[in-house]
């Protein structure tokens, strides 16, 4: 595993740094929409006690 990061040449070092950036990505947009879904669900709850 440490071969992978000592030289940026080979395509096995550019394969697993693409499939890490994918990965970050759709967790970043995954966190994004169930944070958005609770925010939503909060206000909602917030607008109900307020009348």
């Amino acid at each position: 595993m440490d071969n992978f990061f000592a030289g940026f040449n080979t395509t096995d070092s550019y394969a697993i740094l693409f499939i890490m950036l994918l990965a970050f990505l759709f967790g970043l947009i995954v966190g994004l929409l169930l944070r958005g879904r609770r925010i939503r669900a909060i206000k909602a709850e917030r607008r109900c006690y307020r009348k």
